[in-house]
């Protein structure tokens, strides 16, 4: 065992943490997530852009978790799910890296309007994924009612960016000497660490709603000039490539 210790002002004797030694060979698949379903594509597309390199099963824990519940909260406002379900639906932990399910990402291009799982597989990967298999589409009235839902929770994100700043300088630094004390409170900063992935993921989401809603213009524009649907969807790239402002992972 790898042990750390320290010795208090008091003079007592602390052990830090106690781990097993990281030389030893280890199993990478050993703190795996569970596969949400035997046939669903996971990728690397886009999260590996974030989140680029191997990391501890802590990071995952925390990241990881805030990353998938941002992402199943998005999903159950916009209908594609009933409720937050179990923890690494939306994402997924394997081998020390972190993965996106693109499978249960089709449920909302398949709910709402202006998006397709064609769509969806070149917002993430650039391409369209053939083994992804598209969800029943849902009629016309509820993919515009999900479609309002999300929009709205979408274009009202700016309120909750504005607050964001009191939000994390209420949290407090843990100071106490009492163990289970200093545990509630870093349980309680993963509270505020989702909270504030989930506004990231709606401020994000504003971006994502105007492309689709261009895309899809542009791409009806080409077939109606009886061009091919790629001369429309290759304006659309050219447009939004010029675009500025545009929120990056890196914050830039």
């Amino acid at each position: 065992m790898d042990l750390e210790w320290a010795i208090d002002t008091s003079g007592q004797l602390r052990w830090l943490q106690a781990r097993p030694i990281t030389t030893l060979p280890g199993d990478l698949n050993e703190m795996d997530t569970p596969l949400a379903g035997p046939s669903h594509v996971y990728t690397r597309c886009n999260i590996g852009e974030m989140m680029p390199g191997a990391f501890c099963p802590l990071t995952a824990s925390v990241s990881g978790y805030a990353i998938d519940y941002a992402m199943q909260t998005t999903q159950v406002v916009a209908r594609a799910q009933d409720s937050y379900a179990t923890p690494w639906l939306q994402v997924g932990y394997f081998y020390g890296h972190m993965f996106l399910n693109m499978t249960e990402g089709t449920a909302l291009s398949s709910g709402i309007l202006g998006n397709s799982l064609e769509q969806f597989s070149m917002s993430i990967c650039g391409r369209v994924v053939d083994e992804l298999e598209a969800k029943p589409p849902k009629p016309f009235i509820p993919k515009l009612i999900n479609t309002i839902r999300l929009s709205s929770h979408a274009l009202s994100a700016g309120p909750a960016i504005r607050r964001l700043g009191d939000r994390i300088a209420a949290y407090p630094i843990p100071t106490s000497r009492d163990a289970k004390h200093v545990l509630q409170q870093l349980e309680a900063g993963v509270e505020l660490y989702c909270y504030v992935t989930l506004v990231h993921v709606r401020s994000s989401s504003r971006a994502a709603v105007g492309a689709n809603i261009l895309e899809s213009y542009l791409v009806r524009n080409a077939v109606k000039n009886g061009l091919d649907e790629h001369e429309g969807q290759a304006e659309a790239a050219r447009l939004m490539a010029g675009a500025a402002d545009v929120e990056r992972h890196d914050g830039r």
